[in-house]
């Protein structure tokens, strides 16, 4: 997907996106498609499945910024630039090191890698966009609490399956979206056996 598209995209699930407007987004050495996507579209504040994303604040844990400022971590640390975090609190970064991948952190183990999440911040926002259609597909067919409830077919899961592959093939096999794609399996059949 292109910038436009994914931009477009997210209208059409009426998400908002949040273009990063500070002058410093050139300065953490991100590659130009990584620098042109964050100013042009950026990514939602808040989306499925429990991830946030940074803004234009001003509050310092709420912008982007090299995880070594926030945290006081040695220079080794500067080529992580932090844009988000999962429910847990582990930041999400972009590796500039390994040509702008995203990656997730744990922030309980001295910030060692936990998952690959994605190849680049376009295919980040293109999975986002999958699992976002994928939940309020199931919730208007399923009902309300269809996510909750780990309500939903095996036809509206492959059809997730399928567009995590086509966004990333990678990390839908053995990253971040592959993990998530099980905790939905798992989920289910938690649910079947309390029937």
């Amino acid at each position: 997907m292109t910038t436009h598209e994914i931009k477009t995209n997210w209208e059409n699930l009426n998400g908002k996106t949040n273009p990063l407007t500070s002058k410093d987004i050139g300065s953490f050495g991100l590659n130009d498609q990584t620098v042109n996507f964050l100013k042009q579209c950026g990514l939602p504040r808040e989306s499925a499945p429990f991830l946030s994303f940074v803004d234009n604040s001003y509050r310092e844990l709420a912008t982007i910024n090299r995880l070594s400022n926030l945290y006081e971590l040695p220079k080794e640390f500067d080529n992580y630039i932090i844009i988000g975090s999962d429910g847990g609190g582990n930041p999400i970064v972009i590796n500039t090191i390994k040509n702008d991948i995203i990656e997730l952190l744990d922030h309980e183990q001295d910030f060692e890698s936990l998952d690959f999440m994605n190849k680049d911040v376009l295919s980040l926002s293109a999975c986002l966009i999958a699992y976002v259609t994928f939940v309020k597909n199931i919730i208007e067919t399923n009902g309300s609490s269809a996510l909750l409830d780990a309500n939903f077919t095996d036809q509206q899961f492959e059809i997730l399956k399928n567009s995590l592959l086509t966004a990333d093939q990678e990390s839908a096999e053995q990253g971040f979206w592959a993990m998530e794609l099980d905790i939905l399996l798992s989920n289910r059949d938690h649910f079947k056996k309390q029937k």
